[in-house]
């Protein structure tokens, strides 16, 4: 069984720039740094910018596979291999 990865970088800066980018939108409307007639337009600035690029970022990740490849190598031991699991010890006792 062979697995194909697309050779493209990681997600995680793109992912970041655009949630550092509507954190301090929501951010500055918040502290009211912005006028309140204005507050539509960062609601508008959100969807227009942000969120598109967020979907950029979870699209070239699931393509990547990056966090499942990363949740399933942490979780997962190798078949075969010798750790020391949960059901060891009782493997162990039952033998003597």
């Amino acid at each position: 069984m062979r697995i194909f990865l697309r050779p493209i970088g990681s997600a995680l800066p793109l992912g970041f720039f655009s949630f550092g980018i509507g954190m301090l939108l929501l951010g500055t409307q918040a502290f009211a740094w912005i006028p309140v007639h204005e507050q539509k337009d960062v609601g508008m600035m959100l969807m227009s910018f942000v969120v598109p690029l967020e979907l950029i970022a979870t699209i070239v990740a699931f393509l990547a596979r990056d966090t499942i490849a990363r949740r399933r190598s942490v979780s997962s031991p190798r078949r075969g291999s010798r750790s020391a699991g949960p059901t060891s010890h009782r493997r162990r006792a039952r033998r003597a």
